[in-house]
């Protein structure tokens, strides 16, 4: 491991400790439902008109919370699920210290469409899924909070706080005017995060194939959450510290609010540190009990440090395993899934298709061509594509075609790099 990534690895561990202050202050719950502000704590509410703009959102909380309140609001907002992007994580072996790191580096190989930097929330001791949000949605969430003197601790979303919380085995389905949301737990852990737009169910396909899901996923009873106050019943059966206990790994802290936090614990260490000078300026009058003051804290000291970079000495170990084990991760063949999708309905339309299977580089269609043939020889003729057949005979007007992305070799890089696994 090199100086930066070990400097990142350090950097990182500061801002999950950062990270855990903030969630462990948070004393003011909002949530966003269609065009409505709430406050969880007694359900008043405060519309909008614009839900998507922060300024808005931040105008609505600073009427629902008060002045005179006793203690300052930190605050954590829980969002409709398509504020999010949930991606599933698949690095056995990896140590927690190092999830994050890593998930990141691949950030832009699952998400190529978004070139902006991207929040990631993950619990490190159950890596099933992962949350992305971008940072700027974030910033400007918390700028515009900050503008109205509120501070805006951490965002998750509405259907993942209401489906942590649940009862075992339970299955919730948060489900508004725009969006629907499943959300299956099992042990308290997060295992499935499924969502989409509450008008596409009003197609049969997406309907059955949602039908389907809940299926797998329901090994208990399916609680359906359609409105405002469903939603807040369901939070304010949370126990004191749920949010905490469950909530805490999906919870995305704004940088900002990071770096506030930073400053404010520099200024209590600042202090804190002021008062063991004069402490030492006392035990000057003291030579014996002065010199052994130092050594016992010299020693407590070096105990600190070399606790503190046990993380980052294990996290380079996990690093250099990695580098190993998976190879040089800037030749891991990129498969451009937007030109990709793009070009191929180009060339299907105006048939269409009924399923896509992409995986390492290989394609298999489905759908249905008023001339299955031409439909072959244009995507022969097209250059991003190799190795076009049927796989199955045609139906009339059914297709099936397996193709192969013509500038992705997947095989290539597994025998350049893993000889051995072959």
């Amino acid at each position: 491991m090199g100086l930066d990534e070990l400097l990142e690895t350090m950097r990182a561990w500061g801002r999950q400790h950062t990270g855990d202050a903030l969630l462990k202050n948070i004393n003011t719950l909002l949530m966003l439902h269609v065009d409505r502000v709430y406050l969880v704590s007694d359900g008043r509410s405060q519309s909008v008109n614009d839900a998507s703009d922060p300024d808005e959102l931040a105008a609505a909380a600073r009427e629902l919370i008060h002045e005179d309140d006793d203690t300052a609001a930190n605050i954590l907002l829980l969002l409709p699920p398509s504020g999010f992007i949930t991606t599933g994580v698949n690095l056995p072996g990896l140590a927690p210290d190092a999830l994050r790191s890593a998930l990141k580096l691949q950030g832009t190989s699952m998400l190529p469409a978004f070139e902006e930097p991207l929040a990631l929330a993950v619990d490190p001791e159950n890596p099933v899924l992962a949350l992305w949000m971008p940072e700027q949605k974030l910033e400007a969430l918390f700028k515009a909070f900050a503008d109205q003197s509120l501070f805006l601790s951490a965002v998750t979303p509405r259907a993942l706080a209401m489906g942590l919380i649940a009862d075992e085995g339970a299955v919730v389905v948060d489900q508004d005017g725009r969006d629907t949301a499943l959300v299956a737990t099992t042990g308290g852990q997060l295992k499935a995060f499924v969502q989409t737009r509450t008008q596409d169910l009003a197609e049969d396909a997406y309907q059955q194939e949602w039908d389907e899901l809940l299926k797998q996923y329901s090994n208990g009873p399916v609680h359906y959450v359609s409105d405002a106050s469903s939603c807040l019943a369901a939070l304010k059966k949370a126990a004191d510290g749920a949010l905490e206990k469950h909530l805490a790994p999906f919870m995305m802290n704004p940088p900002s609010a990071l770096a506030a936090r930073r400053r404010f614990t520099k200024g209590k260490r600042r202090t804190t540190l002021s008062a063991l000078a004069a402490g030492v300026a006392a035990l000057v009058l003291l030579p014996f009990l002065f010199q052994t003051f130092q050594i016992s804290r010299l020693e407590s000291r070096l105990d600190n440090l070399r606790q503190q970079s046990q993380p980052a000495r294990e996290a380079q170990a996990t690093v250099r395993d990695f580098e190993s084990q998976w190879g040089v991760l800037s030749e891991f063949p990129r498969q451009n899934l937007q030109d990709v999708l793009i070009t191929l309905q180009q060339i299907v339309t105006p048939g269409y298709l009924t399923s896509i299977e992409i995986e390492a580089g290989y394609i298999s269609l489905e759908g249905q061509s008023e001339d299955p043939q031409n439909l072959l020889e244009a995507l022969e003729q097209n250059p991003m594509f190799t190795e076009v057949d049927f796989a199955r005979a045609t139906s009339n007007q059914n297709y099936y075609i397996d193709l192969r992305l013509a500038d992705v070799n997947f095989p290539a890089y597994q025998e350049w790099y893993f000889p051995e696994a072959r």
